[in-house]
């Protein structure tokens, strides 16, 4: 195995190695476990793939997820549109093992920032009355491409293994 994967498989294994080379010049047993134990490890990046081509609706790397979500399609008002993008955000933090009472941070993009207590309006009962549940979360205004109102990121810590 190269240097190069346990790089990106393992940084530990690549961290102990270099002690060992430094000190003593050999590689040890402890080595070709950490070796063995970066090739068999789940990828070190896990995706949701999203559309269109090109784009993932969530990536996970160790504890950490971001997603991003946006409604089903360019129609209905505010509302709807963010019902149906709180909606998605839920499955894509699912689909890599995380729950909405885990998001640390989320971003809000409206095509029009005075829709802001309008999405707030549905923000609230989805995110629950827990203030231990609450994320740090910033709406701004952008501009978004077809009749999009709304568009959402979001970092979750991953649900203990």
């Amino acid at each position: 195995m190269s240097d190069a994967c346990v790089a990106v498989a393992c940084p530990r294994a690549v961290a102990h190695r270099a002690t060992s080379v430094i000190g003593s010049g050999t590689v040890t047993r402890s080595h070709q476990r950490l070796r063995t134990r970066a090739v068999t490890r789940e990828p070190i990046v896990r995706r949701q793939a999203g559309y269109p081509a090109g784009r993932s609706q969530a990536s996970a790397y160790r504890d950490l997820i971001w997603a991003v979500a946006t409604a089903d399609a360019d129609t209905g008002d505010i509302r709807q549109q963010a019902e149906e993008a709180l909606a998605q955000l839920d499955v894509n933090l699912a689909a890599l093992g995380s729950h909405k009472s885990r998001l640390v941070s989320v971003q809000v993009f409206l095509a029009d920032i005075t829709d802001k207590p309008a999405f707030d309006a549905v923000w609230g009962p989805w995110i629950g009355s827990d203030p231990g549940c609450w994320p740090q979360r910033a709406c701004v205004g952008v501009q978004l491409g077809g009749a999009w109102r709304v568009e959402i990121t979001a970092v979750a810590v991953c649900d203990a293994a």
